[in-house]
C-alpha cells in the first residue's frame, strides 16, 4: 500500500518486511520514465537522446576512476567540443526537417501530379486543386507539425507546470528575460551566479543540474528556428530562388553559430537578442517562402533538390561530428548513432509512404542505401560485442581464465555489451568515419574522378545522392522492415502491457522506464526534443524524503538508484548508512560520463554520511566495485547471480544488521 508520496511522479511504498527488525520503505520513481502510454513512443526520440547523451560523454581520461580535475570544463577542448555538440544537435534537427519535407511535400505532389483522382474504397473523388495551393497545404501541416512537436515535446517537464508562462511564450515572447525569470514551482533553487551562463559540463555535485535552468528553453527557441528556416530554405530552394549551395553554406553558418553563441558567449546580448528574435525570423522567412510558391511556375519548381538539401545537411552534421572528436570517442559514436538511427527512420518512413503511393520517387534515387547502410553499423556493432563477450577482458574479483562452455553463454547473451558499452560507442564512431570516407570516394568516382577543385565545383552545383549506387530493393525492403518493425513492436507492446502495475507499485512499466534509466537521466542541454530529463525531479524528491528521516537509518540503493541516492545525499551530512548493490558508480558511469565527477561525488558523500558498504557480484554486468575508495567498503557477494536479487541473500541482510548495530538473534 502506499505509505507517503512525495509528488505527482514519484512515491513512496511500505515493502515486506524481510528481517522483523527493520520497517522498510521504497522510493519508486518509475512514474517518470513510464508513467504515461506516449511513454511508450518515446522510442522515436531515440536519435535525440543520443544527441543530448554526447554532450553529457565528453571526456578524455585516461583513468575516469580517479579524481582528475574533470569540472574543468572551461578548458578549450571541452568548450569546443560542447560547442561542436550543439551544432550537431542543431544539425540533426535540420534533417529531421528535410526529411519531412521530402515525405511530407515532395511525395505527395509527386502522387498529386500523376493522379487527377483520389480513391477510397469505392469512392472517386475528383481533385481540382492547383499545385499551389497543395504545396501550400502541405508545407503548413508539415509547419504544425514541427511546432506542435517541439512545443509538447521540449516543454514536457518532470517538475509542476511553469509559472505565469505559458509554452507559446517561452517559444515566441520578444523579452529575453523571460527564459530566465521562466520556473517551475519547486522549493529549492539553484546557487548564485549569472543563469545565461553555459551550465554544460557541470559536475553532479553542481546543483544547477537538478533544477530547471533556462538553458533549456533556449536551446528550444533556436531549434524551433533551425527547423523552420530549413523548410523555408527547402521551399525557396525547389521554387528556384535560392541555389541549393547557398542554403547549404547558410546552415553551416548558422549551425556554427549557434554552437559558438551558446558555448562560447552565452552571456552576451548578442547571443540574447538572436535566441530572442530567431523564431520570429525564420517564421517570416517561411512567410516568404510560401509567397513564392504562388509567384513562381510549377513548371519551374526542382522538387528532387529536396534529395540533395537532406544529403547536404547531412555532410554538415558529419562536420560537427568530426568536431566533437575534441569532446572524446564517446561523443563521436554517440552522434554517429544519433544520425543513422534519425536518417534511417525517416528514410524508412519515407520509403513506406513512397511505396504506398507508388510514385517511386525515392528508390530511384537511391536513397534505399540509407537504411542498407544502419544494417551495416548493427551488423559491426553486433560483431565487436560478440567479440567483447566471448574474448573481452575480465572482471577484477573474477576468474582471469573462464572455461569455453562459460563463454559459449556469454556469446549468446551478449553480456559484455554493457559492461564494455564504450567500446560499442568506439565502434559506432570508426564505422561513421568509415562510412564518412565511403561517401566522399563514391562522389569522387561519380564525378569522374575529378580533381579537388573540380569535384568541389561539381559539389556547390547539387549533391547527388544517387552517387553512392542502389541497392537490390529486397535489401532495401528488409532493412525498412527492421527499422519499423522492432521499434513499432516495442511501443506496441509497452502500451498494451507496460502499464499494467500492482497494488504494490511493481509491474511491468519498468520494461519501458529502464530503457531510459542512462539516457534521459541528464538534463537536455544539448538537444531540446530528447525525452524528458528524470534525474533532477528524481533527485529533489528524495532528498526532501531523507530530510526526514530520523538518525541512524539505513538506505539501501539498487543500480540506478546508487547515484541518485548519492547525488541526494552530497549536500547535506546526515547520521545514515548507506548500502548499495549492483552500483554503477564504480564501473558504468565513470567510463561512460568521465568528465561528470563521479568519484568527486564519491569521495563527497563518504564525508557526509557515517558508514558506506557496497556489495557487487562477478557476475552482475553493470554493477561493480565503487571506485575503489579507501572509505568504501566493497564486499563481493557469492550468492545468487546477475544485476538483480541482491536483498534475499544473505550477506545483504548480515551487512545491515552490521550497519544498524544488531548482533545476531532478536532485535
Amino acid at each position: 500500500m502506499t505509505y507517503g508520496r512525495s509528488g505527482p511522479a514519484t512515491n513512496v511504498y511500505r515493502a515486506p518486511a524481510t528481517d522483523p527488525c527493520f520497517e522498510t520503505s521504497a522510493f519508486h520513481w518509475a512514474n517518470l520514465t513510464s508513467g504515461s502510454r506516449i511513454t511508450a513512443l518515446w522510442i522515436l526520440l531515440t536519435p535525440y537522446a543520443l544527441a543530448n547523451v554526447a554532450g553529457w560523454m565528453a571526456g578524455w581520461q585516461p583513468n575516469p576512476t580517479t579524481q582528475t580535475g574533470a569540472g574543468d570544463h572551461q578548458s578549450w577542448h571541452r568548450r569546443l567540443g560542447r560547442m561542436s555538440i550543439r551544432s550537431a544537435s542543431l544539425a540533426l534537427t535540420a534533417l529531421f526537417m528535410s526529411q519531412s519535407l521530402t515525405a511530407g511535400v515532395l511525395l505527395p505532389m509527386r502522387w498529386i501530379g500523376q493522379n487527377d483522382t483520389l480513391s477510397i474504397g469505392p469512392v472517386n473523388i475528383q481533385l481540382s486543386i492547383g499545385p499551389a495551393a497543395a504545396m501550400t497545404g502541405l508545407v503548413l501541416a508539415v509547419t504544425i507539425l514541427f511546432v506542435w512537436l517541439v512545443a509538447v515535446v521540449s516543454t514536457r517537464t518532470h517538475f509542476p507546470r511553469m509559472r505565469h508562462v505559458s509554452p507559446v511564450k517561452l517559444l515566441f515572447d520578444l523579452n529575453g528575460a523571460t527564459m530566465v525569470e521562466a520556473k517551475e514551482r519547486q522549493d529549492r533553487s539553484p546557487t548564485g551566479g549569472d543563469p545565461r551562463e553555459d551550465p554544460g559540463g557541470a559536475l553532479v555535485t553542481d546543483r544547477r543540474l537538478w533544477s530547471v535552468h533556462p538553458m533549456l528553453h533556449r536551446l528550444r527557441r533556436l531549434h524551433l528556428a533551425g527547423g523552420l528556416t530549413v523548410l523555408a530554405l527547402g521551399v525557396l530552394s525547389w521554387t528556384d530562388q535560392v541555389p541549393i549551395a547557398v542554403v547549404l553554406v547558410v546552415l553551416l553558418a548558422a549551425s556554427a553559430l549557434f554552437g559558438a553563441l551558446i558555448t562560447l558567449a552565452p552571456t552576451t546580448s548578442v547571443a540574447w537578442w538572436i535566441g530572442a528574435l530567431a523564431p520570429h525570423f525564420s517564421v517570416g522567412l517561411l512567410v516568404i517562402s510560401l509567397i513564392s510558391i504562388w509567384t513562381t511556375d510549377p513548371s519551374s519548381w526542382h522538387p528532387e533538390i529536396s534529395h540533395t538539401l537532406t544529403f547536404g545537411i547531412s555532410v554538415v552534421l558529419a562536420v560537427f561530428a568530426f568536431g566533437a572528436l575534441t569532446a572524446g570517442p564517446l561523443s563521436l559514436g554517440a552522434l554517429v548513432l544519433a544520425t543513422f538511427s534519425g536518417v534511417v527512420l525517416g528514410t524508412s518512413i519515407g520509403l513506406l509512404i513512397d511505396d504506398a503511393l507508388g510514385t517511386g520517387e525515392l528508390i530511384g534515387e537511391g536513397v534505399g542505401w540509407v537504411a542498407v547502410a544502419m544494417l551495416a553499423l548493427i551488423a559491426w556493432l553486433v560483431a565487436v560485442a560478440a567479440g567483447i563477450a566471448l574474448f573481452g577482458g575480465t572482471r577484477e574479483g573474477t576468474p582471469s581464465r573462464s572455461p569455453l562452455p562459460w563463454k559459449v553463454r556469454r556469446l549468446v547473451l551478449l553480456r559484455r555489451v554493457v559492461l564494455e558499452a564504450r567500446v560499442l560507442f568506439y565502434a559506432a564512431g570508426l564505422f561513421g568515419i568509415g562510412a564518412a570516407i565511403y561517401v566522399v570516394a563514391a562522389i569522387w568516382r561519380h564525378s569522374g574522378k575529378a580533381g579537388a577543385t573540380e569535384l568541389l565545383d561539381r559539389l556547390s552545383a547539387g549533391l547527388d545522392p544517387a552517387a553512392l549506387g542502389t541497392f537490390p530493393d529486397l535489401l532495401v525492403q528488409v532493412a525498412v522492415t527492421i527499422a519499423i518493425v522492432v521499434p513499432g513492436y516495442f511501443a506496441i507492446r509497452s502500451i498494451r502491457k507496460g502499464w499494467i502495475s500492482d497494488e504494490g507499485g511493481r509491474g511491468r512499466r519498468r520494461q519501458v522506464g529502464i530503457l531510459w534509466d542512462l539516457g534521459s537521466f541528464w538534463p537536455r542541454w544539448y538537444h531540446p526534443l530528447a525525452p524528458p530529463g528524470y534525474g533532477p525531479r528524481a533527485v529533489r524528491d528524495l532528498g526532501e524524503i531523507l530530510d526526514h528521516l530520523p538518525e541512524g537509518s539505513l538506505l539501501g540503493a539498487h543500480s540506478q538508484g546508487s547515484l541518485i541516492a548519492a547525488v541526494a545525499l552530497h549536500e547535506t551530512p546526515r547520521d545514515l548508512g548507506l548500502i548499495s548493490y549492483g552500483s554503477q558508480l564504480g564501473l558504468l558511469y565513470p567510463r561512460m560520463f568521465p568528465a561528470t565527477g563521479i568519484p568527486e561525488l564519491v569521495d563527497a558523500v563518504t564525508g557526509r554520511i557515517t558508514n558506506w558498504v557496497n556489495l557487487w557480484r562477478g557476475s552482475d554486468p553493470i554493477g561493480g566495485q565503487v571506485v575503489n575508495h579507501p572509505k568504501v567498503e566493497d564486499r563481493h557477494v557469492n550468492e545468487g547471480n546477475g544485476h538483480s536479487r541482491y536483498e534475499p541473500t544473505p550477506t545483504y541482510s548480515l551487512t545491515r544488521r552490521e550497519l544498524a548495530g544488531i548482533r545476531e538473534g532478536p532485535c
